[in-house]
């Protein structure tokens, strides 16, 4: 499922406005209006911060490739990388990948990684990938141009959205560019709105599955098998069930 930022912000929207509307009317229509509007614009100012910080990352990294500061895994690109991931909070990985689907990048570790502190930018060796979901992604990037909201991308780690760009120079595209958002950091985004607003925030998917949800936030969450893309129906929350 390939979606656009703009898509992300109209699913956001549609699903703050739905429980807005569904939290309100067991109070006062009159505060209904107010208290939607302002939820709204609040997901949607928080989304866009954190997005445009993964879309100004690979812009970023394809202008430095394009004026020749790097090369395709020489020291120059891995500090590209670690520097584009170290000016993006929210931003979990940076990979660079080739049409004979190698990547390389740099990650940020989280709080399960036994081998490095959380935090800690790391350098991912240049591999081929293997998981057919993210070589089917892969191969479809290569058949567009420009900047691009990919499909999400599930592994042991999570569901990530994905947003990258075109490597290219002399007017030849060597490789792309790809950021990295973990879809936890949008459901921290959920728990924030909750909390400030007083209210249960979430996003849908155009599928009616969770996305993002306070749920979905805790460190935990995987572990104990609250997924993200549940359908509403198994999801085990009776304030989202009842927006079947």
């Amino acid at each position: 499922m390939a979606m656009s930022f703009g898509s992300l912000v109209f699913l956001s929207v549609g699903g703050v406005l739905a429980l807005s509307v569904g939290a309100n009317l067991r109070n006062t229509f009159d505060l209904l209006g107010a208290q939607s509007t302002l939820l709204i614009d609040a997901m949607e100012d928080l989304l866009r911060a954190e997005m445009g910080r993964a879309e100004s990352a690979v812009d970023g990294v394809a202008q430095l490739y394009k004026q020749g500061e790097f090369q395709i895994d020489d020291e120059a690109m891995s500090a590209a990388l670690a520097s584009a991931l170290a000016a993006a909070p929210g931003v979990n990985a940076m990979l660079i990948c080739t049409p004979d689907l190698i990547c390389r990048g740099a990650a940020v570790t989280g709080d399960n990684d036994a081998k490095y502190p959380a935090g800690t930018i790391r350098k991912l060796p240049a591999e081929t990938e293997k998981s057919p979901q993210v070589r089917a992604v892969l191969e479809e990037r290569q058949q567009v141009d420009g900047r691009r909201w990919g499909a999400f991308v599930a592994n042991e780690y999570g569901l990530f959205a994905n947003v990258s760009a075109p490597l290219s120079r002399d007017g030849a595209t060597k490789a792309w560019v790809i950021a990295a958002v973990e879809l936890q950091n949008l459901s921290k985004i959920t728990q924030e709105l909750s909390s400030r607003f007083g209210t249960h925030a979430f996003i849908l998917d155009g599928d009616g599955s969770i996305l993002a949800d306070q749920r979905l936030a805790s460190p935990d969450a995987l572990k104990n098998g609250i997924l993200p893309l549940t359908p509403l129906a198994n999801f085990g929350d009776p304030v989202l069930a009842g927006y079947e």
